[in-house]
């Protein structure tokens, strides 16, 4: 099964337990608020509603297209809305907002992944704090500046890119398109934060194997969060 299939699925589910897609209405405010925590503007991947109309088995509208950030949707956990990411198949790619990444994870602000595979007709589950990940796994930088900002806690985790043991990539990767108004095409390269699934230790997943899909997270300790200095609750309203 697709990719999207996947990701589609599992976001009908954690609608039908209460949570919203990250890219429309309050969910917009939930990631943001999320990453406000680290003093980072990092908006959700996919900012509004699919361009053709679509929508799920509930009539709910599917999201745009994939963008650069990494939280598709939000779940609820102890009154706290918790930005989530979604990753069907081995997709490997995390955020092409590489910097905002790494500094919401060395601010120790869960990145919580849902790892997505259908097994035997239903919808399964790994879930991952990516956060853990870019702070213990050896990661290979492609850029002297970056590698401070992925080693900052731990400077000896920044490798060779050939390094058999490494787990997290910050990579160049080519993007290629052909512009309307030229006969030719156009390659830029941008950034990227990859993980390698692979070779990801199992004592770094919260699930140590697939388990039934379940849009659900530890106890995050936070009911409230504190955005520019204010307190703010859990569903965008400030306090003070």
């Amino acid at each position: 099964m697709g990719r999207n299939k996947l990701e589609k699925m599992a976001l009908v589910a954690i609608r039908r337990a209460g949570g919203e897609q990250a890219g429309i209405g309050d969910g917009v405010a939930h990631t943001l608020a999320w990453c406000r925590q680290a003093d980072v503007n990092l908006e959700p991947a996919a900012d509004g509603v699919a361009q053709d109309g679509s929508v799920d088995e509930d009539g709910n509208p599917n999201p745009a297209g994939r963008g650069m950030s990494i939280f598709d949707a939000v779940i609820e956990v102890d009154g706290t809305m918790v930005p989530v990411s979604l990753k069907g198949g081995d997709s490997r790619d995390i955020s092409c907002k590489y910097r905002e990444v790494a500094t919401l994870a060395m601010a120790g602000i869960p990145l919580w992944t849902f790892k997505l595979k259908v097994i035997g007709g239903e919808l399964h589950m790994r879930r991952i704090d990516v956060s853990r990940v870019i702070r213990e796994a050896p990661a290979a930088v492609t850029d002297r500046r970056d590698a401070r900002v992925y080693g900052a806690q731990n400077p000896a985790n920044v490798k060779p890119s050939k390094d058999p043991n490494v787990i997290l990539e910050v990579e160049r990767g080519p993007v290629v398109w052909k512009d309307r108004e030229w006969p030719f095409k156009v390659t830029r390269r941008y950034l990227r934060t990859n993980v390698k699934w692979s070779k990801v230790p199992a004592d770094l997943y919260l699930d140590p194997t697939w388990v039934p899909f379940d849009p659900t997270l530890p106890s995050t300790g936070l009911n409230e969060l504190v955005v520019f200095g204010r307190r703010v609750t859990a569903r965008g309203t400030f306090l003070d």
